[in-house]
C-alpha cells in the first residue's frame, strides 16, 4: 500500500513539474454551445496582446463565431499567477478567479460566473491524467457534479470550455463543450463524439437538404478531391485552414468535383470547408503525411 502510495505521489509531482500555462498566445480553442438544447454554434478562442488594468498586466482573449474564422472581436481580459487563472471582462469592476489548477483531492474550488456573478463552488473527486491526441499526459481533474461530473485538463481548461468552469450551476438554458484544442498548431484534443472542429445547425432541419461533401484521400499527400452535390446556380467556395485557423488554399469549383494541389502544403493537420452562398455547409478535419 505504501508503495502504491509513493509511486501515485511522484506520479502527480512528475505531472505538477510538467504543467502548461494556459493562457499563452499558442492556443487555440472551439468552443460549442446551445441555448436550451437547440442548434449548435461553434466559438473560437485566441490570445493576442496585453492591457494593463489597475496595474494588473492582463492577456487580451479574442473570440470569433466566424467559420472562416476572419473576423476576431476582443472579448475578455485573463492572467495566470502560478497555477491560478484569472479572467476580467470589459464591463466588471473585479477579476474572477477562472481556474486553480494547484487543488487536492477533497479540496473545494469556489469561484463566480460572468453570468450574474453566481457564485459556482466545486469539490475535486478524484485527480489523474488523461492521454491527448497527439500521446502528451496531462493532469485531469474530475470534480463532483450532477447530473455529470466536470473535468479540467490543466493547460487546457474545462471540457465545457475555456470559459465554462462550472457554468450550469447557474443558467440551466445554455450548454457549452469543447470541440477542439490546438497547441503549437497541433491538435491535442477533439471531443469523442463530434467528428469535426467546427459545428453549426442553425437553420438545418432537413438532413436531406445538406450537402454530401466528402474530401479524400485522408491522409492526402499531394492532392485533395472534394466532392458534393453541385447546384450551378450556386455559388460555391472551398477552403483549406490550417489548426490556428488560418486560410492556406481557397478555390471556385465549377462543378460538383474539384481536386486541389496541395504539394506546397507542411504535414500536419488542416480543415477543409464548403462554403455555399456564403453559408458554411460542411466542414472537415484533413491530416497531411509526411
Amino acid at each position: 500500500m505504501k508503495k502504491t502510495t509513493i509511486l501515485s505521489l511522484l506520479f502527480l509531482v512528475i505531472l505538477s513539474a510538467s504543467s502548461q500555462t494556459l493562457v499563452d498566445t499558442n492556443k487555440t480553442w472551439n468552443v460549442y454551445s446551445s441555448l436550451n438544447f437547440g442548434a449548435l454554434t461553434t466559438t473560437s478562442y485566441k490570445f493576442g496582446g496585453e492591457i494593463t488594468i489597475d496595474d494588473i498586466t492582463y492577456k487580451k482573449l479574442w473570440r470569433t463565431d466566424d467559420p472562416t474564422r476572419a473576423d476576431w472581436n476582443e472579448y475578455s481580459y485573463l492572467r495566470q499567477d502560478e497555477k491560478k487563472v484569472y479572467q476580467r471582462m470589459s464591463f466588471q469592476e473585479q477579476e474572477r478567479l477562472l481556474y486553480d489548477f494547484d487543488l487536492e483531492e477533497g479540496e473545494t474550488f469556489q469561484g463566480w460566473t460572468m453570468y450574474n456573478t453566481c457564485t459556482v463552488n466545486l469539490t475535486v473527486e478524484s485527480i489523474d491524467s488523461v492521454t491527448l491526441e497527439n500521446g502528451e499526459k496531462r493532469k485531469r481533474f474530475t470534480f463532483e457534479g450532477y447530473p455529470d461530473q466536470y473535468v479540467w485538463i490543466e493547460g487546457i481548461g474545462s471540457l465545457n470550455g475555456l470559459l465554462e468552469p462550472a457554468h450550469d450551476q447557474c443558467v440551466a438554458d445554455l450548454t457549452f463543450g469543447l470541440l477542439c484544442f490546438t497547441e503549437d498548431g497541433i491538435l491535442k484534443y477533439n471531443h469523442p463524439n463530434l467528428e469535426s472542429c467546427y459545428v453549426n445547425t442553425v437553420d438545418i432541419d432537413d438532413p436531406e437538404n445538406e450537402l454530401s461533401f466528402k474530401a479524400t484521400p485522408n491522409p492526402f499527400h499531394k492532392n485533395v478531391t472534394v466532392s458534393f452535390n453541385y447546384t450551378s446556380p450556386n455559388s460555391y467556395e472551398i477552403r483549406i485552414t490550417d489548426s490556428r485557423g488560418l486560410e492556406v488554399l481557397s478555390r471556385n469549383p465549377f462543378s460538383g468535383k474539384a481536386t486541389i494541389c496541395t504539394t506546397k502544403l507542411e504535414s500536419g493537420l488542416y480543415f477543409i470547408q464548403l462554403i455555399e452562398n456564403g453559408i458554411l455547409r460542411g466542414t472537415k478535419k484533413l491530416v497531411k503525411a509526411r
